[in-house]
């Protein structure tokens, strides 16, 4: 469960985490509730956030590297040492107040990623003058 909330607390920066034994929530950091998973009879996690009609779907695809601010180290969370720079390197892989997924970026034709899901080359148009 701790790659499960650092990885949500790098992907929607500045959101907050909920869990218990039976429960796993997502907010925002306006506090929207974005992310709802249950463990049903069976003990399995099941994603509820569509039927619950929430914005956004359970996903732990890989995000850039350079996003992650946050790892888990001794079972606890903490910043990872970079954590300031990629603060501001963050912001070049986020729509709509979420970090994508190095597949999506790739098919969006914006980034190459290597297999440790670091930025190979920016494909983004340069800044015209």
């Amino acid at each position: 469960m701790q790659s499960w909330k650092v990885h949500y607390l790098n992907k929607y920066p500045g959101c907050s985490v909920s869990q218990s034994d039976s429960s796993f929530d997502v907010y925002s950091k306006a506090g929207d509730h974005l992310i709802s998973l249950r463990k049903n009879g069976a003990g399995q996690w099941v994603d509820q956030s569509e039927a619950d009609g929430l914005p956004e779907r359970h996903d732990l695809s890989a995000i850039p590297k350079d996003s992650r601010c946050y790892k888990v180290v001794d079972g606890k969370i903490v910043k990872d040492e970079q954590s300031g720079e990629r603060e501001g390197l963050r912001v070049k892989f986020m729509q709509g107040g979420k970090v994508l997924s190095c597949k999506d970026l790739s098919e969006a034709k914006q980034f190459l990623f290597d297999d440790k899901q670091r930025v190979e080359r920016d494909l983004r148009a340069p800044a015209q003058a």
